[in-house]
């Protein structure tokens, strides 16, 4: 088996500038997740690519409170931030 997601959200779909904005998801990870695992995340709105990059895993979800190495089973996730302002349509 390998690593999945199984489900995912984000409310308030679509979001608002200026307003809160969470996303979360619950996956599986068929083997531990150790220092210096990479990933490649690519975030799309629709048909439109809003962000692509070769990161860090690790180092990436220090950002949101959570440390390496990841355990193998189910992972669940959930964050919620204020969309700035200034954030282009």
């Amino acid at each position: 088996m390998y690593n999945s997601i199984g489900y995912a959200y984000v409310t308030p779909n679509p979001p608002i500038k200026g307003h809160q904005f969470t996303v979360g998801f619950q996956g599986f990870l068929s083997q531990n997740i150790a220092p210096g695992a990479k990933i490649d995340l690519t975030l799309k709105y629709g048909s439109v690519q809003l962000y692509k990059a070769a990161l860090d895993f690790c180092e990436t979800i220090m950002l949101v409170n959570r440390a390496c190495p990841l355990e193998d089973g189910v992972v669940t996730f959930e964050e919620s931030f204020v969309i700035p302002l200034e954030v282009r349509k």
